[in-house]
C-alpha cells in the first residue's frame, strides 16, 4: 500500500513537471502565469481529495450490522468517531464520524462501558429512532477472557 501511494505521488509530480515544461516552451509570457497558477491549483485540489481517503473518518452511512471496536469523543463535543468492523464483508475496520446528541452520547457511553468490561459489542441499524437519530442499537455477544 505504501508503494502504491509513493508511486501515485511520483507519477503526479512527473505529470505536473511535464505540464509546466509544456507551458514554458509553447506559450507566450502572458498566458504562462495564468497556466502555471491554474495547474498548481488543480494539483493542490487533487492532493486534498486524495488525502481525504487515507484513513480519515468517513461520514457515510453506517453498515447494517457491525462490530464496535472503539469510540472516541472529540474534545469540542460536536462529534463521535467510531472504529467499526462491517460484519457483512471482509473489509478492514473503518473510522466513522457521527454528529453529537445527548441520546447518542448515552447510547455510546453504555456501549463503551461494555467494551471496557471485555464484552464484544455488535451494533445494528434499525428503524427504531427512539434511542438516537441514527437508529443504532447495541448487543453484547460474549465476554473476552484474558489468556492464562
Amino acid at each position: 500500500m505504501l508503494f502504491d501511494i509513493l508511486f501515485i505521488i511520483i507519477l503526479l509530480t512527473l505529470i505536473y513537471g511535464y505540464l509546466i515544461y509544456l507551458v514554458i516552451v509553447q506559450t507566450n509570457f502572458k498566458n504562462k502565469v495564468v497556466l502555471v497558477f491554474s495547474i498548481l491549483l488543480l494539483f493542490i485540489a487533487i492532493q486534498f481529495e486524495f488525502f481525504k481517503n487515507l484513513g480519515y473518518p468517513s461520514s457515510d452511512n453506517l453498515p447494517e450490522n457491525f462490530k464496535l471496536i472503539s469510540i472516541y469523543k472529540q474534545d469540542d463535543q460536536k462529534s463521535f468517531i467510531l472504529l467499526i468492523k462491517d460484519l457483512n464483508n471482509e473489509s478492514p475496520p473503518r473510522l466513522h464520524t457521527l454528529n453529537y446528541s445527548k441520546k447518542l452520547d448515552a447510547t455510546l457511553s453504555q456501549a463503551f462501558g461494555d467494551i471496557e468490561k471485555g464484552y464484544n459489542i455488535v451494533g445494528e441499524i434499525t428503524d427504531d429512532y427512539s434511542q438516537n437519530h441514527y437508529g443504532m442499537q447495541f448487543k453484547r455477544i460474549k465476554k473476552r477472557l484474558p489468556l492464562k
